[in-house]
């Protein structure tokens, strides 16, 4: 991941393949990842990694979703944690 600072003082990161996560003070994240040609974005309320995932079609600037949330379509991680 490549991190610089435009003129205007917006921060820019470059080669995005791993994830970028944005987080709010009361633990919202949103994950936003590139690929080749597009971004894949993970929206995780409370922080709750989830499989709710969106892609953005950069040719006629539409977001659609790609995945289920995860109480869907995936079981707990640790079915004993309480998860």
């Amino acid at each position: 991941m490549k991190i610089e600072v435009d003129s205007m003082g917006l921060v820019i990161a470059k080669e995005v393949f791993r994830g970028l996560v944005l987080e709010t003070a009361d633990g919202n994240e949103i994950s936003v990842c590139m690929r080749d040609d597009t971004f894949e974005i993970n929206v995780m309320p409370g922080g709750k990694h989830t499989s709710n995932w969106w892609r953005v079609n950069m040719q006629d600037g539409t977001v659609e979703r790609i995945a289920p949330d995860a109480e869907e379509a995936l079981p707990p991680a640790n079915p004993d944690s309480g998860d």
